[in-house]
């Protein structure tokens, strides 16, 4: 956290310790190995709202032969919840047509 008027700086200052921590984890992962990483993530906003997001992060070398980790971050919450909706829908229809008798499909 930080203290009023404070101008955050690293990840911890936006982020609760478990979510910055994934974060920092498949950052150092991307800097060490050089391959890309792609990954589904929680993420909490300022608001105390709960979102998924997928990240897509590779490293990159400029002309000075600096590294630094570009990254794509999309929200996918809206698609999680849609999905979740979906997969319980079919669960209950499924259920409803396994337990039908024959009597009860003819009618």
């Amino acid at each position: 956290g930080r203290t009023e008027g404070e101008t955050p700086s690293t990840l911890y200052d936006f982020f609760p310790k478990d979510e910055a921590d994934v974060f920092w984890t498949n950052d150092e992962f991307v800097f060490t190995s050089g391959k890309r990483n792609i990954s589904e993530e929680k993420i909490t906003d300022a608001k105390g709202e709960v979102h998924t997001i997928v990240t897509q992060k590779t490293r990159c070398t400029d002309d000075k032969n600096e590294q630094y980790i570009v990254g794509i971050i999309s929200d996918i919450t809206d698609r999680k919840t849609t999905e979740n909706a979906l997969r319980e829908s079919e669960e209950k229809f499924r259920v409803i047509f396994e337990n039908m008798n024959e009597h009860q499909w003819y009618q």
